[in-house]
């Protein structure tokens, strides 16, 4: 009898055990979840700010470019000359852009470089103005060549020295030149004989040809 009362004790103290593991486990699983879900929120809270604060970026870069397209019409509208330069201005921006990037990137990094980061921002400002320069200077030169159209037939020559333009009248110039020299370097002009220097600049001619 007595034997039967101690195993009906433990078995209520196995049920009660048993019962005490799955209240646990139903808590600890409610907490684990709760938890789970607070950091869900809390993440996609964060995310939702990370995504707003890039489509801000984005809408103000859009915003930008526009008034950058509607300035640069204008500006071709009134003048073209005027219309270069903000063209230039805005490829020196975009570019500076990447620098600034650069940059911040130096200053933030996991083992910052300030003195880096400030070497970038200085060369940036005179890459900026030497940028918008030749920029400028080459829709200048676009422009020439549109306008008069020979300059383009001479511009080997020009660049490579054949022709003073500052000590000889330019219309004789280009009345009395040489078109062999057009079709050759400065030092094969200068080495070869006349009859070496017709016929190479004949066969680089005929080639050119065939090439269009």
């Amino acid at each position: 009898m007595k034997e039967d009362i101690i195993k009906f004790l433990v078995g209520i103290g196995i049920i009660g055990i048993v019962v005490c593991y799955f209240m646990i486990k139903e808590h600890i699983n409610a907490e684990i979840n709760s938890g789970a879900l607070k950091l869900f929120e809390r993440r996609k809270e964060e995310l939702e700010f990370i995504l707003q604060q890039k489509k801000q970026v984005i809408v103000q870069e859009i915003n930008e470019r526009t008034s950058y397209n509607v300035a640069i019409r204008k500006a071709f509208e009134e003048n073209y000359i005027k219309g270069r330069h903000w063209l230039a201005e805005y490829i020196a921006e975009a570019d500076k852009a990447c620098d600034s990037k650069i940059s911040h990137y130096l200053q933030t990094k996991k083992h910052p470089a300030p003195s880096a980061a400030k070497a970038v921002q200085e060369a940036k400002a005179e890459k900026r103005a030497l940028l918008k320069q030749v920029k400028f200077l080459e829709y200048q030169i676009k422009s020439y060549k549109e306008y008069f159209p020979f300059l383009e037939e001479f511009e080997e020559e020009i660049v490579n020295e054949h022709i003073d333009f500052i000590t000889e009248n330019t219309s004789d110039i280009i009345d009395n030149i040489d078109r062999a020299a057009l079709y050759l370097s400065k030092e094969e002009y200068q080495k070869l004989s006349t009859e070496k220097r017709n016929q190479l600049a004949l066969d680089r001619y005929i080639e050119r040809t065939k090439e269009k």
